[in-house]
């Protein structure tokens, strides 16, 4: 029996609840670090790099991705989950560790 190589197609970002519902996909492609779509075997990983901070500036994603988040309702924030989607149609989901709400929340403070 062998096993079947996994194919990360998208990920992504979901905040929120019922009216105030985002989903954002997140984008990559930074030098040294894995792309989408990857495919992985058996005992392989990947490493995906989200850009927080590269110009210093308000177009970088720690500045813009928690204003888009709150756009609805500012009570997102708590709500934030990670998601991977595969092909073989299978989404999975994580919480972000607390660390990165707080840099999230000090984000929208400033």
């Amino acid at each position: 029996m062998g096993s079947k190589p996994a194919k990360i197609e998208s990920i992504g970002w979901r905040a929120g609840f019922f009216r105030s519902k985002t989903s954002l996909i997140q984008l990559f492609g930074i030098p040294g670090f894995d792309d989408m779509p990857k495919v992985l075997a058996e005992g392989q990983d990947a490493t995906f790099a989200v850009p927080f901070r590269l110009k210093g500036d308000n177009d970088d994603w720690i500045v813009r991705f928690p204003k888009s988040v709150t756009e609805h309702s500012s009570l997102n924030i708590h709500s934030l989950r990670l998601w991977v989607h595969i092909a073989q149609g299978q989404t999975f989901t994580v919480k972000p560790e607390k660390g990165l709400i707080e840099q999230l929340k000090k984000s929208l403070q400033s």
